[in-house]
C-alpha cells in the first residue's frame, strides 16, 4: 500500500506540473501527428470503398453473365426437346399398336419453357416406356419381311419399318435432350445462387468498408478535439482540483505509512527469533507476563539463579558478580539486574530469583548451559589479606597460624572482608609474616547457592588486589536473553 501511494502521489504532482505548465510543443506535435495520421486512415478508407465497389460490379457482373448463358443454354435446349417430343408423336401412330396407345400416348407441352425439372424427369420416363415396344414391333416387322412377305406385302412393311425406325431416332434424341435440359436446369440453379452468394458477399464487403469510413471519421473527430483540448491551458479549477488530489495523495501515503510503522516489530536488540507466541489477528494484554515474541541475542546473556534467604539481604541492584560457563576457569563480569521479592519454597527451603547481565562478551557461553555465578556484597581494595585456608575460628575469634623461628605460632586477628578464596586481616599480622595454609584438600566455608544462567557474555578481569565478598558459587543451566 505504500508503494501504491507513493506512486499515486508522484503520478498526482506531475499532472499538476503538466497543468501549470501550460501546452507544451511535443504534446501540440504529438496530437497534430494524430489528427494527420486519422486524415490520411479516413482517405484511404473511402479510397477502400470505390475500389471495392467498382470490384463487386465487376464480379456481380460475371455472376449474372453466367445466369444468363446457363438460362439460354436451358431454353435452346428446352425447343430442341419440344421438337424430338413433336416429331415421336407423329410417328406415334405408326410404331404403337393400338391396344398399347390406348393406354399411353405422348403429350406435346404447349411451350417449351413447360419443361422444368419434374416435367422433363417424367418425360424421361415416359418416352423410355415407349421405346421397348417399339423395338419390338421393329424386330417384328423385320421378321414378317423376312418370312417372305412380297410385293405390296413388303412395300407396306418396308414403309413401316422407315417409319418405326425415324419413331425410336426421335424417342432416343427426346430421351437424350431430357437429360440435357435436367443438366442445364441444374446448371442455371447453380449460377443463380452463386449470384446470390456474391450479392450477399458485396453487400457485406460495402458495409465494412463504409463501417471503416465510420470509424475513421469518428478517430479523425477525437483527435482533433483532443488538439483543442491540448492547446487550452489548464484551467484555475482543474489547478485547484490537482492540488486536492496532492493532499489526498500525501494523507493516503501518510496513512499507509503509520500503518506499516504500527505492523512492523522492532527487536531492541540484534539476534534469532526464539519463539512466536502471539498469531494474526491475536490482541497483546499490556499486563503480560511472557513475550510473544522471544529472541535469542548473539551479544546479550543474562544469569537467573536462586539467592537463600540468609544471604538475599546482602544483594543488592547493579552489584557486580562473576559468571564462570561450565569447563571454564576464567570468570566474566556481570551486573545484578532483578530481584524478586516472592520466595520460592521448595522442600522447606526458601530462596529468592535473582537475575545477573553479563557485560563482557564471550564465545564460551551457550544458551542453555551452565555455569557458576558468584555475586559480590563486599569488597575493599589495598587491604592485608591471607588466604582463606589460613584462618581458623575457635568460638568467636579468630586466629591465624604464623611461622616463627621453624615453629607454628598461634596469633590472634581480627578479619574483615571474606570470601571463599581471601580474608582481610585488619589487626594481629604484619606485611611480610609468613602463615600456615590449611589443608588444600579441607572444605572451605560457603554460601553456595544455585545459580541459571540466562544469557552472558565477556571475560572477568582479576580483583585488583583486595577482599572481595561473594553471595553463590552454584551452577545452574545457561538460556538465552531477547
Amino acid at each position: 500500500q505504500v508503494t501504491q501511494a507513493q506512486a499515486a502521489l508522484l503520478s498526482d504532482e506531475a499532472k499538476l506540473a503538466s497543468d501549470e505548465g501550460g501546452p507544451s510543443a511535443s504534446v501540440q506535435q504529438s496530437t497534430q501527428a494524430q489528427i494527420t495520421s486519422d486524415q490520411n486512415a479516413l482517405a484511404a478508407a473511402k479510397q477502400a470503398l470505390i475500389d471495392t465497389q467498382a470490384s463487386n460490379q465487376i464480379t456481380l457482373t460475371q455472376a449474372q453473365v453466367a445466369v444468363n448463358q446457363a438460362q439460354g443454354a436451358l431454353t435452346e435446349d428446352q425447343a430442341t426437346l419440344l421438337l424430338d417430343q413433336q416429331s415421336f408423336s407423329n410417328y406415334q401412330k405408326f410404331v404403337i399398336p393400338s391396344s398399347t396407345a390406348t393406354n399411353a400416348s405422348v403429350t406435346v407441352e404447349a411451350s417449351a419453357a413447360d419443361y422444368d425439372l419434374p416435367t422433363s424427369q417424367n418425360t424421361i420416363s415416359t418416352d423410355q416406356s415407349f421405346l421397348a415396344p417399339d423395338q419390338l414391333a421393329l424386330s417384328q416387322a423385320q421378321s414378317t419381311l423376312a418370312s417372305g412377305c412380297t410385293g405390296s406385302c413388303a412395300s407396306a412393311v418396308q414403309n413401316w419399318i422407315s417409319q418405326d425406325n425415324t419413331a425410336i431416332s426421335s424417342l432416343q434424341s427426346a430421351i437424350s435432350q431430357a437429360n440435357k435440359v435436367i443438366g442445364d436446369l441444374n446448371a442455371v440453379q447453380n449460377a443463380e445462387n452463386a449470384l446470390t452468394a456474391t450479392q450477399v458477399k458485396t453487400a457485406q464487403s460495402i458495409d465494412s468498408a463504409q463501417q471503416a469510413i465510420t470509424s475513421a471519421t469518428t478517430a479523425l473527430a477525437n483527435a482533433q478535439s483532443a488538439a483543442s483540448v491540448a492547446s487550452q491551458p489548464a484551467t484555475t479549477a482543474q489547478i485547484d482540483s490537482d492540488e486536492a488530489a496532492i493532499a489526498s495523495a500525501r494523507a493516503s501515503l501518510s496513512t499507509s505509512e503509520q500503518a506499516l510503522s504500527e505492523a512492523t516489530i522492532t527487536a531492541p536488540v540484534d539476534g534469532v527469533v526464539a519463539q512466536v507466541n502471539i498469531s494474526e489477528g491475536k490482541t497483546v494484554a499490556a499486563t503480560a507476563t511472557t513475550g510473544d515474541i522471544v529472541l535469542e541475542s548473539a551479544n546479550s546473556f543474562e544469569v537467573s539463579g536462586q539467592v537463600s534467604d540468609t544471604q538475599i539481604a546482602e544483594v543488592q541492584m547493579n552489584q557486580k558478580a562473576l559468571v564462570i560457563p561450565a569447563g571454564q576457569t576464567t570468570p566474566l563480569t556481570a551486573t545484578v539486574n532483578q530481584i524478586t521479592p516472592m520466595a520460592t519454597t521448595t522442600q522447606g527451603v526458601a530462596t529468592f530469583p535473582v537475575n545477573v547481565l553479563v557485560t563482557q562478551s564471550s564465545p564460551d557461553l551457550f544458551a542453555g548451559a551452565s555455569a557458576t555465578v558468584e555475586i559480590i556484597v563486599k569488597q575493599v581494595n589495598n587491604v592485608l589479606s591471607v588466604p582463606t585456608s589460613a584462618v581458623h575460628s575457635l568460638g568467636s575469634l579468630s586466629f591465624v597460624n604464623v611461622l616463627e623461628n621453624g615453629q607454628s605460632v598461634r596469633k590472634l586477628v581480627t578479619i574483615g572482608a571474606s570470601s571463599g578464596i581471601f580474608t582481610e586481616i585488619t589487626s594481629g599480622l604484619q606485611p611480610g609474616d609468613s602463615i600456615i595454609i590449611a589443608n588444600r584438600n579441607s572444605r572451605l566455608p560457603s554460601g553456595s547457592t544455585n545459580f541459571q544462567v540466562n544469557r552472558a557474555a565477556g571475560l572477568a578481569g582479576g580483583f585488583g588486589g583486595g577482599v572481595q565478598t561473594f553471595v553463590g558459587g552454584g551452577r545452574g543451566n545457561a538460556r538465552g536473553k531477547g
